[in-house]
């Protein structure tokens, strides 16, 4: 059984490796493939192993005073010592608008609502001619460090420390022994660590701490026993970086059929009133075109990443297509046609492979359904439809990485654990009967 582990866990560290410091180190071709088939192994390999992997058996923490001071003191270290890094990191990269559309339009959106104006006007400040892209929750927790005048990178880190102490509280919950429990409580400070100091830019340039934040709290409230948690455990990314989208239907369906049927309506009814408060009643009806203004920018900005920057040589390739991340460059190389049919190509496959895992996941599960814990292959599921949605991107940034990272390691934790539903835990291969 310890093999099967190990296979599992050597996945997720070449996962890690090759986003961060072995990132295109068998080549721009080669590298790609390597990190898409680790992560994907990260979401299919427990799947495969399942019934040896079913065999082992949790340890239980006996004293639980001992585990609460170490488990998070763990925590409280963690989360010190990355946030003096980041801390750092800001210091070393100013919050400069004019550098960063994300910071531009951030800071412009939650200064406009607490001025009383339409957050998704056309942004002309610093020189950019920008239509606001973002859904609401990716800019709107923003306008508590606009009102209070910080900089608004420690909002992020300050949400995905949040998620880490809800993910400590869920781990301590569970049965498992100690050693285990202080190592998966170490283990996101870790991976954010040498994610950091790796690629430092990625967090004086981008916000995508929060959306990674935002993931995590989805997969801890998974079939919580409050469908309110549960509705807004789904909002958060919905309403951000929505990448799970094809996958969410799985989600109600798998409710549908595992719950009594008012649960999956209420949950579904819950998200529906969330996103006409949030999205579509104070900001769509004012302005009914600001969703396709944005995916058109999407678009363009794709579009505009496929050609050298200024900065580089008149023969280079495109920076961000080339840095051993995603199919992107073999699009770039290989598909026929000049770079816009290229392009259309590309995101024809991310839409038809997106559309089709979701499908082929939610297949395969009638066949597991009464052998595995749902919720557990709900997180699973996500993880292999997240592995095929970023290695076929359009702009493989770096950065959006971070959301399928933190997956895999829910993922390691859950191997070891045994948990139940609550209002926040964490899915797991062992789940207790409530």
């Amino acid at each position: 059984m310890k093999k099967y582990i190990i296979i599992i866990y050597l996945s997720f560290l070449l996962e890690l490796a090759f986003i961060t410091f072995w990132r295109a180190k068998l080549g721009i071709y080669i590298s790609p493939v390597v990190l898409f088939l680790a992560s994907l192994g990260v979401g299919i390999l427990p799947l495969l192993f399942y019934s040896r992997l079913k065999l082992m058996i949790p340890g239980t923490s006996v004293n639980k005073i001992l585990s609460n001071v170490l488990v998070f003191a763990v925590f409280a270290s963690g989360s010190i010592l990355c946030f003096l890094v980041f801390r750092n990191i800001l210091i070393k990269i100013p919050y400069d608008f004019v550098a960063s559309e994300v910071t531009t339009s951030i800071d412009i959106m939650s200064k406009r609502l607490l001025q009383g104006e339409f957050p998704y006007s056309l942004i002309t400040d610093y020189g950019h001619n920008l239509p606001p892209t973002y859904l609401t929750l990716q800019w709107l927790p923003f306008t508590i460090s606009s009102y209070y005048e910080f900089d608004h990178r420690y909002m992020v880190i300050g949400t995905w420390i949040f998620a880490m102490l809800i993910y400590t509280i869920s781990l301590n919950q569970a049965d498992s022994s100690l050693y285990k429990k202080l190592f998966f409580t170490a283990l996101p400070f870790l991976v954010l660590l040498i994610f950091m100091y790796d690629i430092p830019t990625v967090f004086g340039a981008s916000i995508e701490l929060l959306p990674t934040s935002y993931y995590i709290l989805l997969i801890l409230t998974l079939f919580s026993s409050s469908l309110i948690i549960r509705s807004m455990g789904i909002v958060l990314p919905l309403l951000s970086r929505f990448s799970f989208l094809f996958w969410l239907p799985l989600y109600f369906l798998f409710s549908f059929l595992s719950e009594k049927r008012w649960k999956s309506i209420l949950m579904g009814t819950y998200t529906l009133i969330l996103v006409l408060i949030l999205y579509f009643i104070p900001f769509f009806l004012k302005d009914t075109g600001i969703f396709k203004k944005g995916a058109d920018y999407y678009t363009k900005a794709a579009l505009d990443e496929w050609h050298p920057h200024e900065w580089q040589e008149q023969d280079a390739k495109p920076f961000q297509l080339f840095r051993g991340i995603g199919f992107a460059a073999y699009y770039y190389d290989f598909a026929n046609g000049e770079i816009p049919v290229k392009l259309r190509s590309l995101k024809r496959t991310h839409l038809t492979l997106s559309v089709l895992v979701a499908f082929i996941m939610g297949f395969i599960w009638f066949r597991f359904r009464d052998k595995i814990p749902v919720r557990w292959y709900l997180l699973l599921s996500l993880k292999v439809y997240l592995a095929f949605f970023y290695a076929f991107i359009q702009v493989p940034y770096i950065y959006l990485q971070l959301v399928p990272l933190f997956i895999s390691i829910l993922i390691m934790a859950s191997l070891s654990m045994k948990t139940k539903k609550g209002i926040v835990s964490l899915a797991a291969l062992f789940e207790a009967n409530n």
